[in-house]
């Protein structure tokens, strides 16, 4: 392995930092013999970047893993396939196991509704391409819907999902599995009720078919506990409850918000104003 190379992914990945900064001698790390393949690859980094060192003299190679790095362009957010994963365009097929884009949007929160409206409006082209059939490809759709906010899709979904998907045990139909299945109950929940985007968001995409229910126990992150009753599509109201004293949180339903202290001595019941109910 050539030492000149590693000696300057070394040196780009230690950094010099205070007063005792390293020599050259230092930083050297010298092999009989070079390593065939990642796995024997001499890994190194500063905790932001990352990297293998591997190969021959002839090929070298150095896999690289930084936070900032990016090798594709800029998205065109009118294009269909404007989250795509490969550079350049091309025409999606089948899409059923293809789930990459969707991380950013459920389970995560880089994309979100009202945060990141562009992006989001890209992830809506992007499923507006997928069709339901079962499994848990279609399980992870009605929680992309429901992050969507689009009641009407996530109802489809779940129709289609409990047609095809669900065997009398309750496990997958042809297999022995429930990570569809438990991938369900997250888009029912996700469907009820959203704390993701820093705010409590109820009902934020209701299947039009429940035009009435009630729910009790879900939880939102910040330690808080959320019921709620509808009727008619419709919020009547929602009660909650922090596990800590005075804690102040941001409530959403439809276009309304408002902010709200919770405590863990009285749970605060709301009307569909968002208005504390005396």
């Amino acid at each position: 392995m050539k030492s000149s190379s590693l000696l300057f992914i070394c040196a780009l990945l230690t950094g010099s930092h205070g007063a005792s900064a390293a020599t050259a001698s230092d930083m050297l790390l010298w092999y009989r013999q070079p390593a065939k393949n990642w796995l024997e690859a001499t890994p190194m980094g500063n905790g932001l970047m990352g990297a293998m060192v591997f190969g021959g003299v002839q090929k070298e190679r150095i896999a690289l893993n930084e936070g900032t790095f990016w090798s594709g362009r800029p998205h065109d957010y009118d294009n269909p396939e404007a989250l795509q994963e490969w550079i350049e365009d091309w025409k999606p097929g089948s899409q059923g196991h293809n789930v990459s884009p969707d991380f950013p949007l459920f389970p995560g929160r880089t994309i979100t509704l009202r945060g990141t409206p562009e992006l989001a409006a890209a992830e809506l082209k992007w499923m507006s391409s997928r069709r339901p059939r079962g499994g848990w490809p279609t399980a992870w759709d009605i929680c992309m819907w429901a992050r969507l906010e689009k009641g009407e899709r996530v109802q489809q979904w779940m129709d289609t999902f409990t047609a095809n998907s669900f065997a009398d045990n309750l496990q997958n139909r042809g297999a022995n599995q429930s990570d569809a299945n438990f991938g369900f109950t997250a888009g029912v929940a996700e469907a009820l009720l959203q704390n993701h985007a820093d705010e409590i968001s109820l009902l934020p995409a209701l299947p039009p078919s429940w035009t009435e229910g009630s729910v009790a126990g879900l939880k939102a992150r910040g330690g808080f506990t959320v019921d709620m009753q509808w009727k008619d599509g419709k919020l009547q109201f929602a009660t909650i409850q922090s596990t800590a004293a005075a804690v102040r949180c941001k409530l959403r339903y439809a276009d309304k918000t408002a902010v709200l202290s919770a405590d863990s001595r009285q749970a605060v019941r709301v009307d569909p104003n968002l208005v504390p109910l005396r």
